[in-house]
């Protein structure tokens, strides 16, 4: 039996951008946490090594402090006479340019920084082989090889262990990621090992139930999208080969979103600072983490108006900031329209009624979207088929402006 403990998609150094000074501050400080809450419980646990699956930090920007923290994080595990393999990814490929390559690292740490594959075995304190790892790394930051093709079969009884940062083409989440040495579940089943320890997508997850492939995902958010809680995954293979996989959150700050949808009877701010308690409440925020919240209001408000205004968004942020004792909170009202009743509208014949005719048309109808379309979309960066459910999103809540600019907010209910 073997038992490790696999990271990835660490980033260190990795610019935070639209942050403050204090935040971005809080971020590094969070993410250098993590990793040394991570290699103290491998410590404690006595595993017998710690893989990375690349994109430990982002080459062009790793700073010599960091240099210095990742060396003594590594010391740490040399002292418990634990390996720490690493491949790389491509935030921090390992050509021959690589500053991995100029730092003198603790002899533990095992880089793995070309695209063949390398075989490391693994011992106990008796030097019984207790399992193959096999890695390959990225030598630029754009591989399209399909790194997985050149691992080399099982062979023998003693499991193997993949180590790869890779792009499965079916994993949850690969459209916000780059298709960097891409691989397929037929590639990783196909080679028989006891367990895939991969990186590169930043979501939680096992690829596929045909085999033991699994994501990490990034060990310390950065941002809303990379929400709930991060860390690693403790592996326990088995001389027969299977493999047991349990989630080990060790991250100190975590990114959460609140949606608050059902505010048409709200009528005042207090009426919503208390709704907004409720809510947060309600979601049993009892962890020990730092919180960074998002409240996103959408639907119809009579307090729409209001909420848009700067310096009321402003107050309202600093005074729920305080009460909901979180760390950083912000509130997001793109999605929130006056409460007017459109449908007294719609079907009329003058101008207004014509343009909510077309706005109920372009719900179901693709050609009239496309027609509607500018000719350039500021912010859309995905594949021509996501085209209509991204125009679609911009037209939410059209129909409520329309007649807000055409008769004003008094047919407010």
């Amino acid at each position: 039996m073997v038992r490790f403990l696999q990271l990835a998609d660490i980033q260190f150094d990795t610019q935070v951008l639209g942050r403050s000074a204090s935040l971005r501050a809080m971020l590094k400080d969070a993410q250098r946490a993590a990793l040394s809450r991570a290699i103290g419980y491998a410590i404690t646990e006595k595993l017998d090594f710690v893989a990375i699956s690349g994109d430990l930090f982002d080459a062009d920007k790793l700073s010599f402090a960091t240099e210095r923290f990742l060396g003594a994080e590594i010391s740490r595990l040399s002292e418990a006479g634990i390996l720490c393999l690493y491949a790389s990814g491509n935030h921090d490929p390992g050509g021959s340019r690589s500053r991995l390559r100029s730092v003198e690292w603790p002899a533990n740490f095992i880089r793995i920084l070309k695209g063949s594959p390398q075989i490391i075995p693994i011992y106990n304190s008796d030097r019984a082989l207790l399992a193959n790892v096999v890695g390959a790394g990225h030598e630029s930051q754009a591989v399209e090889e399909n790194l997985a093709r050149n691992f080399p079969q099982a062979d023998g009884p003693i499991p193997f262990i993949g180590l790869l940062h890779t792009f499965v083409t079916s994993a949850q989440s690969v459209e916000s990621h780059d298709r960097y040495a891409p691989s397929t579940v037929a590639d990783l089943e196909g080679k028989r090992y006891a367990y895939w320890a991969l990186g590169h997508i930043h979501v939680r997850q096992k690829v596929d139930e045909a085999v033991e492939a699994w994501y990490p995902g990034i060990l310390q958010g950065r941002n809303f999208k990379e929400s709930g809680e991060k860390g690693g995954l403790v592996v326990t293979v088995h001389d027969s080969g299977s493999a047991d996989v349990e989630f080990h959150a060790f991250s100190s700050v975590r990114w959460e979103t609140l949606q608050l949808k059902t505010l048409e009877s709200i009528e005042s701010i207090a009426e919503f600072q208390s709704e907004a308690i409720r809510a947060y409440e309600s979601t049993d925020p009892t962890r020990d983490d730092e919180l960074l919240l998002r409240l996103e209001l959408s639907g119809r408000s009579p307090l729409a108006r209001q909420l848009a205004e700067t310096d009321e968004a402003e107050e309202l942020t600093r005074i729920l900031t305080e009460e909901l004792g979180v760390r950083h909170l912000e509130l997001r009202t793109t999605n929130l329209f006056p409460n007017i009743p459109v449908d007294k509208f719609r079907g009329e014949t003058h101008v207004l009624g014509e343009v909510l005719d077309v706005l109920e048309q372009a719900k179901a109808d693709d050609n009239l979207l496309k027609r509607l379309k500018p000719g350039d979309l500021i912010g859309f960066e995905e594949q021509p088929e996501d085209l209509p459910a991204y125009l679609r999103d911009l037209l939410a809540g059209m129909d409520i402006e329309a007649v807000s600019r055409f008769v004003g907010d008094r047919h407010e209910d």
